[in-house]
C-alpha cells in the first residue's frame, strides 16, 4: 500500500513540476515577445526625415521621445495588459501634462484654447466604448500611495489620440518604510528633479500649441498663454539654477517658448 502512496506522490510532484516549467517557459516567451514589440515601436523614434528624437527618456518598457524640430512627441509603454501601446503625436495633440508627487498634483499645464476644449470634449465625453476601455486600462487617475511610506513620482499626459489617450510615466515608486526599499530614499529627490525637467519640456509644447491655436482662431492673445509662458520661463530658470538643466538646455527651452509667442503675435 505504501508503494502506491509513494507512486501517487511522485506523480503529483512530476505534474506540479511540468506545470511550473510550462508556466515559466510561457511567461519568458511572452516577456520576450513584449520586449521585441516594444523595440519595434521604439525604433520609430529614429526615422530620418520622419521622427528624429533629440530628447529621450527610456526605461525598460516605457519611454518618451521628443523631436524638437518637428514638434512631435512619442509615448510608448507596455503597462496596459495587451502588449506595448504607442502614440506618435504633434504638440497640437497634447491636451495637458501634470506632475504628481505622492498622489498630489505638483505642477500642471493644460490647453485653454477653443480648439483644445473641443478636442477634450470629443475625447472625454463622446468617446466610443473601445476608447473608454483604453482609458480604464491606462488608469485614468494618478496613482495614490496605499501606505504612509509609499512615495510616487509620475507624469500624467492626456492626449487627443484615440489609440492611446493617456500616458503615465513613472519616475519613482517605492515604499520607503519597507526595509527592502529603504536604500532607495536617496533616489527620490533626483527622480523628482528629473520628472520636473520632463514636465517643463512637455509644458513648453502645450503652451506653444495654445498660442498657435489662439492665432489661428483670430483671438487676441489673452493672459493664459502669456502668463503660462512667463511661469514656464521662471520655472526653467529655477531648474537651471538648481543644476537640473544645463545652460544649453535652458536656452533651447527659452527660445522655444519665446519663439512660439513671437510667431503668434506676428500672424
Amino acid at each position: 500500500m505504501w508503494l502506491w502512496g509513494l507512486l501517487l506522490l511522485l506523480v503529483v510532484f512530476v505534474g506540479i513540476g511540468c506545470f511550473a516549467f510550462a508556466y515559466l517557459t510561457y511567461d519568458r516567451e511572452g516577456a520576450r515577445q513584449e520586449r521585441e514589440e516594444f523595440e519595434k515601436l521604439w525604433k520609430r523614434t529614429n526615422e530620418p526625415g520622419v521622427f528624429e528624437a533629440a530628447l529621450v527618456r527610456r526605461e525598460v518598457l516605457s519611454g518618451i521621445a521628443i523631436d524638437e524640430v518637428r514638434r512631435k512627441v512619442a509615448f510608448i509603454d507596455s503597462f496596459g495588459g495587451d502588449g506595448p501601446t504607442s502614440a506618435f503625436v504633434t504638440h497640437r495633440e497634447l491636451l495637458s501634462v501634470s506632475l504628481w508627487g505622492d498622489g498630489v498634483v505638483v505642477l500642471e499645464a493644460e490647453r485653454q484654447s477653443t480648439r483644445a476644449t473641443g478636442l477634450r470634449r470629443e475625447m472625454y465625453e463622446g468617446t466610443p466604448s473601445a476608447v473608454h476601455e483604453r482609458f480604464e486600462k491606462s488608469h485614468f487617475y494618478p496613482s495614490t500611495p496605499s501606505t504612509p511610506g509609499e512615495r510616487i513620482v509620475e507624469l500624467m499626459i492626456y492626449l487627443a489620440c484615440a489609440e492611446k489617450p493617456i500616458h503615465r510615466e513613472t519616475f519613482f515608486w517605492a515604499d520607503l518604510d519597507d526595509k527592502a526599499f529603504k536604500h532607495l530614499v536617496r533616489e527620490y529627490a533626483p527622480a523628482l528633479a528629473e520628472a520636473k525637467k520632463w514636465y517643463h519640456y512637455l509644458a513648453a509644447l502645450v503652451i506653444q500649441a495654445d498660442t498657435e491655436d489662439s492665432a489661428e482662431e483670430g483671438e487676441t492673445l489673452d493672459s493664459v498663454p502669456l502668463v503660462g509662458c512667463a511661469d514656464e520661463l521662471r520655472k526653467l530658470a529655477n531648474l537651471r539654477d538648481e543644476g537640473v538643466l544645463s545652460q544649453e538646455e535652458f536656452q533651447r527651452q527659452k527660445e522655444k517658448l519665446l519663439g512660439g509667442g513671437r510667431s503668434a503675435t506676428h500672424s
